[in-house]
């Protein structure tokens, strides 16, 4: 448990020296917050796109193929899980 700790640490350290330059997003690392872009699909499906920022994407650790779980909770935050 303490070496998954730890890869979490030294993973988040190495994402925000990458972006330590762009305030807005040091702060989001520090600070475990995102705000990402939600469009529409335009397919007439109803459907949207979430699209994650690089940083959080290397932070997670997400890779193509990566399953999320994406719902809702009741103040209508987006909550994304990874399925592991």
């Amino acid at each position: 448990m303490i070496m998954h700790n730890l890869d979490e640490i030294v993973r988040k350290w190495i994402v925000m020296t990458k972006f330590e330059h762009d305030q807005e997003r040091y702060e989001n690392l520090k600070n475990n917050s995102w705000v990402c872009d939600v469009t529409d699909a335009e397919d007439e499906s109803g459907d949207a796109i979430l699209t994650f920022p690089d940083e959080l994407v290397l932070l997670m650790g997400w890779k193509s193929g990566t399953v999320l779980d994406i719902n809702n909770d009741e103040n209508g935050n987006i909550i994304v899980k990874e399925v592991k």
